[in-house]
């Protein structure tokens, strides 16, 4: 039976990261909230999903907290600026798709569709910037200004990735849209998806030496509490 109670129990393990992730889900709705928020939550929610959840560093709570107050005034800045984009162009969208004319002449008709695709394909590229903005954050130090130039960048270059988290983030926005209280599992669930294919992303972007660094770290741990 003691064996059943042992933190490196794969049944135990596997129930532990599952409570993890309603834990940090919650705490990611509670912080988002007031909204203005919502850029430093989900700063917190990637840095908790990638410490505790993928190397079992630390402790929810705790590491939520921290990276919550120590990216707060940044990832509101940079949440301000992507979350102001997509909320005026989603109007100008909504707007231009519900307005109808038919006494409007065909060529302004045709004119109107063109700004709607080009609205379209400006609040995705907002989208796709945003996926890798807050866990960028959450990773490393730099200036606002750097790392939405360096966000657009690694977006562009490592496109198929960009895609596949596109369609992630979408499929679980939908299945809360239609199921809501899958709010309090899916977020977490959602980032550690992204965090697998995010991190293979980084490491290329991160010396050899960062690397080696890290992956110490994270055996050094583990070791200690196994």
């Amino acid at each position: 039976m003691s064996g059943l109670f042992n933190y490196d129990n794969k049944v135990f393990s596997a129930l532990d990261k599952i409570i993890n992730l309603f834990y940090i889900s919650i705490l990611w709705v509670i912080f988002s909230i007031p909204i203005f928020t919502i850029g430093a939550s989900t700063t917190a929610l990637y840095y908790t999903v990638h410490k505790v959840l993928r190397h079992n560093r630390g402790y929810v709570f705790s590491e939520f907290w921290h990276s919550f107050k120590a990216n707060f005034k940044q990832a509101t800045i940079l949440w301000i600026i992507v979350g102001g984009i997509a909320l005026i162009v989603g109007k100008v969208d909504i707007g231009m798709w519900l307005s109808k004319n038919p006494a409007m002449p065909f060529g302004l008709v045709w004119l109107k569709n063109v700004f709607w695709v080009l609205f379209i394909m400006v609040l995705i590229l907002d989208v796709a910037l945003s996926i890798y903005i807050f866990p960028y954050l959450a990773r490393f130090e730099n200036t606002n200004k750097q790392i939405i130039k360096n966000v657009a960048i690694i977006a562009c270059v490592n496109f198929p990735y960009t895609v596949v988290l596109l369609i992630m983030l979408a499929v679980s926005a939908f299945l809360i849209w239609t199921v809501l209280p899958l709010m309090i599992f899916l977020p977490a669930l959602c980032i550690l998806g992204m965090n697998y294919i995010l991190e293979k992303i980084f490491r290329k972007y991160m010396t050899d030496e960062q690397c080696k660094t890290e992956d110490e770290a994270n055996e050094e741990y583990h070791n200690h509490y196994r």
